[in-house]
């Protein structure tokens, strides 16, 4: 809907100001102002195509026929011919100018992915990355070793590539929501950042701004695998493990959901976006056990958070407390 376009066009707005600097955000635009054009020209080509169609199924009446002379039959198939000519090129460089988005965006935002990984020893967000690089490797060799010109099988690859575009861009939206932003200050200096991923295994975490702090216990709506329920506020202070399998804005899917422990959500203050957990441990060691199995699961930036009286707080801190 119209509505989900502007809000996903706002959160990449945000996302850019807070990741890139200006020169950066610049070919970024333009990789989803290529995208627009590649869409269009993509709806141009189809309505071609269907001209083309129109073109054939005409049936012309014997007047018409004595009045436009005998070739009039040779005329219609040359029209055809040409409709169906100009979607092909139409549709040949709808396929360029969207590859050539897509590789905009992966080099920005792989190169992003990897220098923020490089200050962190948080592995499942390097996991995501080197599956999206994998993956987007794979149909980059394989468009390459294109014989001939295959539309139908360039745009399967292309599809690949995309997904390998909304895994990095996922991951960035993930750390927009739960870690610090660089300010646009220093982005801009084209010094470090100062963003970091969540810490896993070492058991601190960067101070947590307000729009990770964890609010009250919400239920969430249950999936339609009935796996998300809403178990969220702990009774005692006594500090409570979970594993956050991610932030997104839709209920994840449920078959994945299914292979995990119990599930609770609860709203990222300021977006339309919810962070799921999975599990509840008294015992930090306890729950980091758990955690290759959910990436397993299909959650690959999973990672262990603490909660005491629901509240979410530095790992650190509840540690003190076990």
């Amino acid at each position: 809907s119209d509505e989900e376009f502007l809000k996903k066009e706002e959160l990449r707005d945000k996302l850019y100001r807070s990741f890139f600097d200006n020169s950066q955000i610049a070919e970024l635009q333009m990789a989803d102002s290529l995208t627009v054009w590649a869409n269009i020209l993509s709806l141009e080509s189809a309505r071609l195509l269907e001209e083309s169609r129109k073109v054939t199924s005409e049936q012309l009446s014997l007047k018409e026929r004595l009045s436009k002379g005998t070739n009039i039959e040779e005329e219609m198939s040359l029209e055809m011919e040409a409709l169906v000519q100009q979607s092909r090129d139409y549709k040949r460089s709808s396929l360029a100018l969207y590859e050539q988005a897509l590789d905009h965006k992966y080099r920005h935002y792989y190169n992003k992915a990897v220098a923020i990984g490089a200050t962190s020893n948080q592995s499942g967000s390097e996991n995501l990355s080197s599956h999206a690089r994998t993956r987007y490797h794979e149909a980059d060799q394989s468009i390459k070793q294109l014989n001939l010109y295959n539309p139908e099988q360039l745009e399967r690859l292309l599809a690949l590539k995309k997904n390998s575009v909304d895994m990095l861009e996922e991951s960035l939206e993930i750390q927009l929501a739960g870690a610090k932003a660089p300010a646009a200050a220093s982005a801009a200096a084209g010094g470090s950042s100062g963003t970091r991923f969540i810490d896993l295994s070492s058991g601190s975490t960067p101070s947590y701004p307000a729009i990770h702090k964890a609010s009250p216990a919400e239920v969430s709506t249950p999936s339609p695998a009935s796996v998300v329920s809403a178990a969220f506020v702990p009774s005692s202070s006594k500090p409570e493990y979970k594993i956050q399998i991610g932030v997104f804005r839709n209920n994840p899917n449920a078959a994945a959901l299914a292979k995990i422990p119990s599930v609770s959500s609860t709203q990222v203050e300021g977006s339309n976006t919810r962070k799921y957990f999975s599990g509840s441990w008294s015992k930090y060691e306890t729950a980091r056990e758990n955690v290759e199995g959910i990436r397993e699961a299909g959650f690959p930036g999973a990672f262990v958070v603490a909660f005491i009286k629901g509240e979410q707080v530095a790992i650190e801190e509840a540690r003190k407390l076990e």
